[in-house]
């Protein structure tokens, strides 16, 4: 073999090499795009969890304020009455 097909394979392997690493990179970044995304929706999930949790929350004290409300005026009712 000459010089030249020696550099030329050489420059073969480091293009197929390159290639592999870019290829590589390629999916971890990919991997790390999709990470990304799972993560902002599960964060959006959670937001929206929590914003649910707290506005059931806000409409059970009110009913049961509602509810204890009209029994205390029930009741205050029936004592002017008598």
């Amino acid at each position: 073999m000459n010089e030249e097909t020696l550099v030329d394979k050489e420059q073969d392997t480091d293009s197929q090499e390159k290639d592999e690493r870019d290829l590589k990179i390629a999916q971890l970044q990919a991997q790390v795009d999709e990470t990304k995304d799972q993560l902002l929706r599960r964060t959006a999930e959670m937001d929206n969890m929590r914003r649910r949790h707290q506005a059931e929350s806000m409409q059970l004290i009110f009913e049961a304020n509602k509810r204890l409300i009209m029994e205390l005026l029930a009741q205050l009712t029936i004592l002017n009455v008598h």
